[in-house]
């Protein structure tokens, strides 16, 4: 870390000096260095101080530059001087430039030999013009996962660069990181390079908006798709801290995950096939029961029974992705064995399938669904079902798909069409909530279809019972000889509510699930009083089970907001940013981190949780039917998109704009009846 201050001005020359003097180099620099030293980093001890002159500067960066492998931040806040070439050199504190330019100082890194004897390099160059070197020709050339020497400039190529922006910018984001108040998902070990960036960037904006203008330019635009997981700058200060964390780790190996498709979604077939995801979260025990019928006949149609298209319809919460998610966690050939518990060990259990497709169809658009089966069927890159079908019809024995939540695609109809055509070149098992748009491919799976509404009220019950007694005797107070007892009459009475009443719209097993989270917060029921009183309890919808829910915690200010700003999230979930600003759509203002995070905690139990590409927590509701419910109480599609256009800067600059965004834009503009306004958006377009 450098900051030159430069010369002392000559106070008899009248004339300007050409190095202005910067004297809040020095201080900028010094917090730099305490907060990098929070991330591990040491200062370089250098022989002679290197903000006295531009020989001393060159020769501590070619040293730590020379030093071997590992990890190394070069920082320098200085002018910066342009040459004739293009290139870039740092002035030192004596008023000359160094002898080479800061473009050999990369070269120096990127052509050692052999490659891994030179360290990883950041160099956070302060300098005006500092954009020279950031993204050279030859740089471009370099893969990601090759590349040793990154740039995050002050200022683009050509342009000024003023008070010490970047150096500031930087110290911020990595105090925010270190406090907590920026985070990245704790099973993330290092603070993801381009999120660093991105922030360093944002903050600089900042910056300008009183005062000269000024924009931090990152490497990430011509290598953004590249995998730099192993850029650990930084350490993520979060990574595997807390033991509540442990109860969202998938119960399937990352390994195992990795080997199937993203369109497969494991985490969806595994935590549903559980059936305690909405008790206990991810990763809670397994208890899937009932449904035996069912199971028996879709482990048959597995085993090539019966007709190619099977249907498995029922409203929202019946257990269709559950029934699925078993089915998918015995007959996969890579989760068999890493999913043992979540299968059924009925004598009638399905088969393994080789050459099994899975696919979660929730928020997937037609071309996504079609690659997906290419990749996982290995028939190359298909992009449309024409060059699905082409490359099936060489197969000796059609292979077999699982497809769940049909209506929950980007497109159900055109998704549903596909699926009719590629039915006559494979076999195929979908679940789908019944609804009009789908008689054409209800009639065509005719005697396949398995209904999951029409099960007798006896049978249902006792499914019921089974399932809620199981669930309360995995705590310590319900498994004793006297708690099996209250267990029993718990289950029973809960389950006999739920089917006398019924619950339209969500589900039995869903309510159950939900409202049996909320018995095993309470104290163990006192007597048969406290057993009715219970009983007597139970919801009859959604909304009342999140009602106790959040009564049970002294429900937050913004429990509301936050959950109505979740049903929208598209794709694998919202990151707690974007969360703020949409939840603004439904209260007097925008709420605070701390206020979101508190929801967030309260209805933990309400939510998935996923990683996205930046390494941050993304959050949605957990069911579809849930999210159904506060979409339907406030259809406020057009006042969400207003609120998430406010994360694009003006002009409208959506390169760099937040990643949700870029990524769901036009699925939230389509819900709000927008999509015009993001067609003629030439910035957005291109």
């Amino acid at each position: 870390m450098v900051g030159v201050e430069g010369p002392a001005p000559d106070l008899v020359d009248e004339d300007q000096p050409e190095w202005p003097p910067l004297p809040f180099a020095p201080e900028y620099a010094g917090r730099l260095r305490d907060a990098l030293r929070f991330f591990g980093y040491r200062a370089h001890d250098a022989e002679e101080d290197p903000s006295g002159s531009a020989a001393a500067l060159e020769r501590a960066v070619e040293s730590v530059l020379e030093a071997g492998p590992g990890f190394v931040v070069v920082h320098i806040l200085a002018h910066g001087k342009p040459a004739g070439s293009g290139g870039v050199y740092a002035v030192g504190g004596d008023g000359r430039p160094t002898r080479h330019d800061v473009e050999s100082w990369l070269k120096l890194v990127e052509d050692a030999e052999p490659d891994e004897s030179a360290p990883y390099v950041l160099f956070l160059l302060d300098l005006c013009h500092s954009g020279n070197v950031a993204r050279r020709e030859w740089q471009h050339a370099l893969p990601g996962d090759r590349r040793r020497a990154w740039v995050l400039a002050a200022a683009e190529a050509g342009e000024q660069a003023y008070d010490g922006r970047l150096t500031r910018a930087v110290t911020e984001v990595l105090g925010r990181f270190a406090d907590g108040s920026e985070r990245v998902d704790p099973s993330v070990p290092y603070v993801p390079f381009h999120l660093f960036c991105r922030r360093v960037g944002d903050l600089v904006d900042e910056y300008t908006l009183d005062g000269p203008p000024q924009k931090a330019l990152d490497p990430m635009v011509p290598v953004s798709a590249a995998d730099l997981s192993h850029l650990a700058f930084f350490p993520n200060p979060a990574y595997g801290r807390g033991e509540a964390r442990a109860a969202f780790r998938p119960r399937v190996d990352r390994t195992v995950t990795a080997l199937l498709d993203e369109v497969a979604d494991v985490r969806h077939f595994a935590g549903r096939a559980s059936g305690t995801e909405a008790v206990f979260g991810e990763g809670g025990p397994v208890l899937f029961r009932g449904r035996v019928p069912q199971m028996r006949s879709l482990a048959d149609w597995l085993r090539g029974k019966d007709q190619d298209l099977c249907v498995v319809t029922g409203g929202p919460g019946v257990g269709k992705s559950a029934l699925l998610g078993a089915l998918v966690c015995a007959a996969h050939p890579e989760l068999r064995d890493t999913t043992h518990g979540l299968r059924t060990t009925s004598a009638d259990a399905p088969p393994l399938v080789p050459g099994l497709a899975v696919v979660h169809a929730r928020r997937r658009s037609v071309p996504e669904v079609m690659a997906a089966l290419g990749r996982q069927w290995g028939l190359g890159t298909t992009r449309d079902v024409t060059e699905v079908v082409a490359a099936l019809r060489d197969r000796d024995r059609p292979p077999v798909l699982i497809l769940d939540a049909l209506d929950e695609a980007e497109h159900p109809t055109e998704l549903m069409r596909t699926l009719l055509t590629l039915a006559r070149d494979c076999r195929m098992l979908v679940g789908v909530r019944p609804g009009r748009r789908f008689a054409p491919l209800l009639r065509r799976a005719g005697a396949g279809r398995v209904d999951l509404d029409d099960v007798p009220d006896q049978r249902l019950r006792g499914e019921l019972r089974d399932y809620l007694r199981d669930v309360l005797a995995t705590d310590p107070r319900y498994a004793t000889a006297e708690g099996e007892g209250t267990a029993g009459r718990l289950a029973d009475g809960i389950a006999r509510e739920l089917v006398r009443h019924g619950v339209p719209g969500c589900g039995e097993f869903l309510v159950a699930a939900l409202y049996v989270r909320h018995v095993l917060d309470q104290p163990f029921p006192d007597g048969p009083a406290g057993v009715r009183g219970l009983v007597e309890a139970v919801p009859r919808d959604l909304r009342g089970v999140m009602k106790l829910h959040l009564e049970d915690r002294r429900r937050p200010l913004w429990a509301d907001a936050v959950l109505h700003a979740l049903a929208h999230a598209q794709g694998d979930g919202m990151p707690e940013e974007v969360v703020r600003t949409a939840a603004a759509a439904f209260g007097p203002r925008e709420p605070g981190t701390e206020q979101v995070r508190e929801v967030l905690d309260a209805v933990l139990f309400y939510l998935r949780r996923d990683v996205d590409a930046e390494g941050r927590t993304v959050y949605r509701l957990f069911h579809q039917g849930l999210a159904d419910l506060f979409r339907a109480e406030k259809p406020y599609a057009d006042a969400v998109f207003t609120r998430l256009l406010t994360l694009v800067r003006d002009p409208h600059r959506w390169a760099t704009t937040e990643p949700y965004l870029l990524r769901h834009a036009a699925g939230h503009a389509a819900e709000a009846g927008r999509l015009h306004e993001l067609l003629t958006d030439a910035d957005f377009v291109v």
